[in-house]
């Protein structure tokens, strides 16, 4: 082989290699599909508010949710609540007398009638609770009881947003030290000139 094809050769080896580092170094776009930020269920940042309920607790959740307060016609709920997100997406937290004793009792009871995938040990701030992914679509509940009242969180199993949300209510969640029932009205004079007061007898 002469001087002047080994050159040639030699010259079209180190294009090759140069062209190969060029579009091997050059960034590569992104898909059209692929997110600018991949958000893991630890890498979600969600801003507080805080809901005091007058029943005599308080936690916080998300700005993002709306809280409604469902009136219902029970005398053993204290408080049932549904927190909204813009899409639709809502949870459920729910304060009543329980007719069960423990939370072994309740857990036989609800997977009678319930498919469970899922099932764990938790904490309701430093009450032991049970935590369960159920149903379909998936939601996950958070159950714990205590001198006769249970508590029930259940969110959407869909998105790290809704297990910081769980994770965000349940390590809140607080108790007041003195009642904050509301209330009746104090009532005011009759035109018949009687007052009732309240837990005394009527006056004239």
């Amino acid at each position: 082989m002469s001087k002047k094809v080994r050159l040639l050769v030699g010259l079209g080896i180190t294009l090759i290699i140069g062209v190969g580092v060029f579009f091997g170094l050059k960034p590569k776009p992104k898909s059209f599909f692929e997110p600018d930020v991949k958000i893991g269920s630890e890498g979600v940042e969600l801003t507080p508010a805080q809901y005091q309920d007058w029943a005599g607790f308080w936690f916080d959740y998300p700005k993002e949710l709306e809280v409604t307060e469902i009136e219902l016609n029970d005398e053993t709920v204290y408080s049932s609540l549904e927190l909204t997100r813009s899409d639709g997406e809502k949870a459920n937290l729910r304060v009543a007398d329980s007719q069960y004793h423990d939370l072994d009792a309740w857990l036989k009871a609800f997977e009678k009638e319930n498919i469970v995938a899922l099932k764990k040990e938790a904490l309701w701030v430093d009450i032991p609770a049970k935590k369960l992914t159920y149903g379909a679509p998936q939601s996950v509940k958070t159950v714990a009881i205590e001198d006769g009242v249970i508590y029930e969180l259940t969110t959407p199993a869909s998105e790290p947003f809704w297990e910081q949300t769980q994770k965000m209510i349940l390590n809140s969640f607080g108790f007041s030290t003195e009642a904050e029932a509301v209330e009746p009205p104090t009532p005011e004079a009759e035109e018949n000139g009687e007052v009732i007061l309240l837990d005394e007898a009527v006056v004239e």
